[in-house]
Formats: structure tokens, C-alpha cells, sequence
């Protein structure tokens, strides 16, 4: 279960259902959206050893988002998972006009469609239609924070016509085709002949071919200590897009492409044709903001020097903030495209050399699809961060302190612990000492000094010589009561 706390709402709520997702089926081929969420953000990874951060005040603060979402236990998992191949995630709909009768089931994204860890989200104190979202990472038994530029954004529908042309179980391709010849008829090559194994794929404009071909295919089988040798197939798919017909050229074409294979073109007939329509599923700012214009690198920055002064993170230098800033740009987001600091430089995405020294691998998927709805936002720009009980037994020592000094005259004190956090200096006089401290910054703290000819009741009730006065004037005051009562009694009785 995952919690999602509005602070400035202290309540609990859930997403709303947004997409109905399913996936595309095609040989070698997955389909994703063209602007995944990363594409409209900017993130840097607080790698660099000297930075340190604490989450403990800002995740009690108003106008935050807090995720918080429970750690599953998975022990057979290795550390280094960012070498692993994520399996591409398609985000089409898929309406079969023709040819099949079902649909494909299709699912409600969850949250974690959206938000993949524990996350901190608000708004950004460059742009508050912007979002910030601060994340944990570890690497090599290194901790460190990740803040997120990321701009909210929507889903954007459109469909399109398709037809899917396949042939199977042909005999064997054993002949090496030139690829200048489907060059010359406009097509990339991709793949070819390995190890006797031919697995190709030929991409032309709305074209996609995949051709493979294999002999003596082994496959295991838990009852048989000898694998079983499944012999040879071959086979093409073909992907058509924005077209609901196979029409004379493109038949014409496609026989072409058989016969380079060496197959009679009439094989054609035998093939299975399926029109299809499309509805693809893409993402566009929910906002209104141009991403090309938008100074992606003063809002991170703005947003570090924030966190910075709210003592979140500690250990920026200028010189770390003024890089930072040149190098984000849109799209620098994600495991692939973060910026990060390697080798005393801050470096946006992953070099050759940085995952020969630290095993960081580019990650080779086609996911990121789910956006970052808008309804994360809270209401408002927070103002700054809450004041922790480490950072307010600590200010009160401090107070102890300078009311051991008898020059700083202190009277009596307030602390206010919100964003804010001030702390007020009631003084009977004011001295060189004390006024060293007015309006100054001391640990996070802005100090107040203020003159108090009467110091606060309570505050001298503390003082043994204030409790004596104090005891004094109450007792004259009832002295004079009494004897007020005692002439009043008097002058009735005689009136008797």
C-alpha cells in the first residue's frame, strides 16, 4: 500500500484513473510513447561526498506531498540493477478491426505508473505551476538525494490506421542478402547472419520488416535430460503504418523483399493480414509553458539554494550551483540523462568512462510513460521548512546561554518552531552585545531583539527576586482590601 500524504491538507487521498493501458505485441519491436515524463524535467543526483542532506523537517512542513510507499522485501536481488534491460512498456490502445474478436485486456495504472520510490513532491519557488520532487538513491553503499524539475502533464490521444502482414513456416534462408540492395529501396538495415542464425529487421518511413530464420533450435524440456531439437522456421512480419490495405505497390514491394531472400514472391498469398486501428497515447504539458524557453537551469538552481538555506542540504558551493546550472537543460532526467558529479565535474548522463570506473550502465528501455499528473501539487509554494526537535533543543541551549551573560539583559524569550523559525530576545535594555545579534542568522534561526521595559509575567515568575515582588505587591493589595472591608464593617455597625 502506498501513502500519499497532502500536508497542507493532512489527509490521505488516492489517484485517479487516467490511462487504460495494454501492450503492443510485435517481433522485435515495442512502441512507447515519444515523450516519455523525463522528457519534461530536469534532476541532479547529490553524489558528490561532501553534500549531506535531512528530510526530517521538510517531510513535517506544510504545502509538501509526501510518498511513502512500503519496501517490499526481495533478498534474491543483486545490487547492480541498473544493469539489468528493462522490458519496453508500450502505452498504445489497441482496437482490432479486423481479423480478431477479442480485444486485449487492458489495466489502470497504479501508482507506481507515476512515482517509482518515497518522494517529497512541492511546488517550485521558480514556477509554482512547476513541480519539485525530492528522492532518495544509494550507489555502492552511498546515500544521496535527487532533486527533480519536473513540469505536470496530461495524456494526449490520436489514432491511426495499421496493417500487420505475417508469414511464417518457410523453408530455411541461408542466403546472405546485399544489403545496398534494400538501400536502394529505401530501407536501414538492422542485424543479419550471426552464427549461422539470421535475425533482421529492415525499417523503412511507416515500414517496419522483421526477418529471421533458424536451423536445429534447441528447447528444454523438464521430463527429458536431452533438449528437444525443434528443426528449422523461418518467417517475416510487416508492419505497415497508415494503412488499412495492402495495395498494388506496397505488394509489389514486398515481393521484392521475399525474392532478395530467395523465396518465390507468389509466398505472399499465403500471409495473414490483419488491419488494425490505433489509438496512441502521449503525453503534452498540463500547464501552460513553453519547455524550450523555460530557464530549466535557474529553476534548479533556485530550488538547491532553497533547500539549501532551509538546511535540507548542506555542502553546495557556488561553484557547484553555478555548474549544476549550465548543464541542465529538458530532458536531462532519468537514470540515463541525470546530471551527476564524477571525477570533480558535474556531468549530464552516463560517459563510457563513468561506467568503467563506477558500473553505472545505460538502462535500454522504452517505459517512463505514465506522466506525473497534476493532482500531486499541493496547494501551495511552501514557505520554508519546519524546525526539528534536534534544531529546537539545540536554539534553547543556546538561549540558556546568553542569559548566562549578564551584558545580553534578557528578560524573557519566544520561539516561534514553524517555517519561520525565530526566536525573540525580550531585553530590559539594549547593549552592544545584544545588538550584536539582532536581525542575524545563527544555526538556521533568525534572532529578534527586542526592548521589554516589563519583562513577560512568566519569565519573571522564574527569577526568585521577581517571585519576592511579585508576592510583595500582591499582599499590600490585599492588606488594603482588608482594611477597606474592616472600615466598611464598622461604620454598618454603628449605623445599628
Amino acid at each position: 500500500m502506498n501513502k500519499i500524504i497532502n500536508r497542507n491538507k493532512t489527509k490521505i487521498f488516492g489517484i485517479s484513473i487516467l490511462l487504460i493501458l495494454c501492450l503492443l505485441i510485435f517481433p522485435n519491436m515495442g512502441m512507447a510513447c515519444f515523450n516519455p515524463t523525463d522528457s519534461f524535467a530536469t534532476e541532479v543526483a547529490l553524489n558528490k561526498p561532501s553534500i549531506t542532506y535531512d528530510l526530517s523537517g521538510i517531510k513535517q512542513s506544510k504545502d509538501v506531498t509526501v510518498i511513502e510507499k512500503e519496501k517490499e522485501e526481495s533478498p534474491d536481488i543483486v545490487e547492480e540493477v541498473h544493469r539489468e534491460e528493462a522490458v519496453p512498456k508500450p502505452i498504445e490502445i489497441i482496437t482490432i478491426e479486423e481479423g480478431e474478436e477479442k480485444t486485449k485486456r487492458s489495466r489502470a495504472p497504479s501508482f507506481e505508473d507515476y512515482i517509482e520510490t518515497n518522494a517529497i513532491i512541492y511546488r517550485s519557488h521558480y514556477n509554482k505551476d512547476v513541480a519539485v520532487a525530492l528522492t532518495e538513491e544509494e550507489w555502492e553503499g552511498q546515500k544521496y538525494l535527487d532533486v527533480k524539475i519536473q513540469v505536470p502533464t496530461k495524456f494526449v490521444y490520436s489514432s491511426h490506421s495499421e496493417i500487420r502482414i505475417k508469414l511464417d513456416n518457410l523453408p530455411l534462408i541461408t542466403k546472405e542478402v546485399n544489403q545496398e540492395y534494400f538501400k536502394s529501396l529505401g530501407y536501414q538495415v538492422e542485424g543479419g547472419f550471426q552464427s549461422g542464425r539470421l535475425k533482421s529487421q529492415l525499417i523503412k518511413e511507416n515500414i517496419d520488416i522483421a526477418v529471421w530464420s533458424f536451423s536445429n533450435v534447441e528447447e528444454e524440456e523438464d521430463d527429458e535430460e536431452e533438449p528437444e531439437k525443434r528443426g528449422t522456421f523461418s518467417g517475416f512480419s510487416i508492419r505497415v503504418r497508415d494503412q488499412s490495405t495492402l495495395t498494388p505497390e506496397l505488394e509489389e514491394e514486398f515481393k521484392k523483399v521475399l525474392e532478395a531472400y530467395g523465396f518465390n514472391p507468389d509466398v505472399l498469398s499465403q500471409a495473414e493480414i490483419t488491419p488494425r486501428t490505433i489509438q496512441d497515447v502521449d503525453l503534452e504539458p498540463a500547464i501552460d509553458i513553453d519547455l524550450d524557453t523555460f530557464d530549466w537551469g535557474q529553476a534548479l538552481r533556485t530550488e538547491l539554494e532553497w533547500l539549501q538555506n532551509n538546511k535540507v542540504i548542506s555542502g553546495l558551493t557556488d561553484d557547484d550551483l553555478n555548474e549544476i546550472e549550465k548543464v541542465a537543460d529538458k530532458g536531462t532526467a532519468g537514470w540515463n540523462s541525470k546530471i551527476r558529479y564524477f571525477k570533480g565535474e558535474w556531468v549530464q548522463g552516463i560517459t563510457e568512462e563513468m561506467s568503467e570506473e563506477t558500473g553505472m550502465y545505460m538502462v535500454k528501455s522504452f517505459g517512463g510513460c505514465g506522466g506525473f499528473p497534476i493532482d500531486l501539487l499541493p496547494e501551495e509554494v511552501p514557505s520554508g521548512v519546519e524546525a526539528t526537535d534536534e534544531e529546537i533543543a539545540w536554539i534553547r541551549d543556546q538561549i540558556e546561554r546568553w542569559k548566562e551573560n549578564p551584558e545580553m539583559k534578557i528578560g524573557g524569550t519566544s520561539i516561534d518552531c514553524s517555517a519561520r523559525k525565530t526566536v525573540t530576545l525580550w531585553v530590559y535594555e539594549r547593549t552592544p552585545v545584544n545588538q550584536q545579534l539582532h536581525r542575524e542568522m545563527i544555526g538556521g534561526w533568525e534572532i529578534i531583539v527586542a526592548e521589554s521595559p516589563k519583562p513577560p509575567l512568566m519569565d519573571t515568575i522564574g527569577r526568585i527576586a521577581g517571585f519576592i515582588a511579585v508576592a510583595a505587591v500582591i499582599a499590600f493589595i490585599l492588606i488594603l482590601i482588608y482594611k477597606k472591608f474592616q472600615e466598611g464593617y464598622r461604620e454598618c455597625y454603628k449605623e445599628k
